[in-house]
């Protein structure tokens, strides 16, 4: 398979880059409150809900997100900054549930060295979903293969992103994925049609076993599944790879 190359900016960051840019990043106001570490679990029924959209908004840690969760979801927080204990709102509404999980704004004040905020999510794997997850500072891992998707919007910040799309699709799924500063890989599975349109920016994108189609990129299994994964991605200044479904290799 041809490969097509553009410019190119690809970041590595550590985690002593991601603790120093925090510690910088912020405004010159009063610190924040620096304590011991605080572990925390949080259990969400779902209620009479037949599907829900759900948030997770975090500004400064690692995220994980996995299926599994007997209610909508089961979660376990650590921390160790006071004004971080992360907000969460849920609401059923004609069947459809909303559900918030919020790490609250720094308000303009200074982030110490040392910080800790780790958050591990487990959501329902049978309720239909769309989920939106907006990352700042840190990594994340995503492992939403065994979720009902419908949609999932990622909007990556500073850091480094997997998104593990690997699983059995039944449905067919919108995937947007917005990159930032940092690296985002998107793993496929191996037996789903996959198209895929992106801007490029000044960053990169790598795909493997595509082919052009038009304006687009699609896999061999395109046209050919009763499940389709359509991806949207826009890769910022960083690097987006996306793991191949089939043989050979394309950067664009």
């Amino acid at each position: 398979m041809s490969r097509i190359h553009t410019k190119t900016l690809v970041l590595a960051l550590t985690p002593i880059v991601l603790s120093a840019f925090a510690a910088s990043c912020t405004c010159g106001g009063p610190p924040l409150t620096l304590g011991e570490l605080i572990t925390e679990r949080e259990i969400v029924d779902l209620g009479d809900a037949s599907s829900v959209a759900v948030e997770i908004d975090i500004n400064i840690g690692n995220l994980t997100i996995t299926g599994g969760a007997e209610g909508l979801m089961e979660a376990e927080f650590e921390y160790n900054v006071v004004e971080w204990k992360p907000e969460i709102e849920y609401s059923v509404n004609g069947g459809r549930g909303r559900l918030l999980v919020r790490q609250p704004p720094n308000d303009g004040r200074r982030v110490p060295n040392g910080t800790k905020n780790n958050w591990t999510i487990a959501l329902n794997s049978d309720v239909p979903m769309e989920l939106v997850l907006d990352v700042g500072i840190g990594d994340s891992h995503l492992e939403v293969g065994s979720l009902t998707l419908s949609d999932i919007d990622v909007d990556a910040g500073i850091g480094n992103v997997i998104v593990d799309l690997t699983g059995d699709w039944s449905d067919d799924v919108s995937v947007n994925v917005h990159g930032g500063i940092g690296n985002v890989d998107l793993e496929l599975p191996p037996d789903v049609g996959v198209r895929l349109d992106r801007d490029v920016g000044i960053g990169s994108i790598e795909i493997d076993g595509f082919h052009k189609d038009g304006d687009v990129f699609v896999n061999d299994a395109f046209g050919r599944t009763d499940v389709t994964i359509d991806m949207s991605i826009d890769a910022g200044i960083g690097r987006i790879s996306v793991s191949p479904p089939s043989p050979g290799t394309a950067s664009i």
